[in-house]
């Protein structure tokens, strides 16, 4: 059953999702020096994606219109199930949320580059929702996407609901979102000393 995210149910997705993004935000500020019961996530480390230096990835987005090859990193492919939904080239964004992407941040490269790390960490948060470690580090990713965003705009608030909004579609993927944050209940996150670090892509010559 798909859910439709236009009208009065998306300003209500939208408001509720909302108070997610900024808790996700927040809680470093709220549990930094308090401990918690999960291993702590270096907040220095970098997002996940880069733990592989091969750029044998897909470089291209879905409709083939925009180069990515500044993402220097290679994907296992996801499982396909009623979470992932099509994904041509392989890329960890679902097909429509990538066209929706590349039409709505075409104007800055940077903007563009961020929101694609986003959507791919929501992505792996929705897949691995209940895997209690994959779920954490998922999380995790997303505040790095988060950090690097904030640096070209600041609504990185407001968008990273839109991607949440445009993501969360159909009843499966709602429901793998509420059992996210049980699963990622009591995480201790910490924000990186250098945002430019946390962008899973190469920033060599791009401006904000």
């Amino acid at each position: 059953m798909h859910i439709k995210s236009n009208g009065l149910f998306s300003f209500v997705l939208r408001a509720f999702i909302g108070v997610f993004v900024r808790s996700a935000l927040l809680l470093p500020l709220l549990v930094a020096g308090c401990g918690g019961q999960k291993e702590n996530q270096v907040a220095d480390q970098a997002p996940s994606v880069k733990e592989s230096s091969d750029n044998s990835g897909k470089n291209r987005s879905a409709g083939d219109d925009y180069d990515n090859s500044r993402e220097n990193f290679s994907l296992a492919p996801l499982p396909k199930n009623a979470i992932t939904g099509d994904d041509k080239n392989g890329d960890h964004i679902r097909d429509d949320v990538e066209a929706f992407i590349d039409k709505s941040y075409k104007d800055k490269e940077w903007t563009r580059l961020a929101v694609r790390q986003a959507a791919r960490a929501i992505q792996h948060q929705l897949v691995w929702a209940d895997n209690e470690d994959k779920a954490t580090s998922a999380t995790a990713d997303k505040m790095r996407a988060a950090e690097c965003l904030s640096l070209s705009t600041d609504k990185d608030h407001e968008i990273i609901a839109e991607i949440l909004a445009q993501t969360i579609n159909t009843e499966a993927r709602l429901e793998a979102y509420f059992k996210l944050h049980g699963s990622i209940s009591g995480g201790y996150f910490e924000l990186a000393s250098d945002f430019r670090k946390s962008c899973a892509f190469d920033t060599e010559g791009l401006k904000p």
